[in-house]
């Protein structure tokens, strides 16, 4: 695969009871923190470990 500049494709939960507030379902990072980049999950989020296995530079 490919790098990409964002990545949007990570699975989102709501965050607490705020109506439009998602976060990474697995790092909890919010979404807006993210702002699609792999590099601002967390260094140990399931999702950016696995995502980095697939990308060829």
């Amino acid at each position: 695969m490919k790098r990409q500049i964002f990545y949007i494709d990570y699975p989102q939960e709501h965050q607490g009871d705020a109506l439009h507030a998602y976060q990474c379902k697995f790092c909890k990072i919010d979404t807006v923190k993210i702002n699609g980049l792999l590099e601002n999950h967390l260094p140990n989020c399931d999702y950016r470990v696995e995502k980095e296995k697939t990308i060829t530079e």
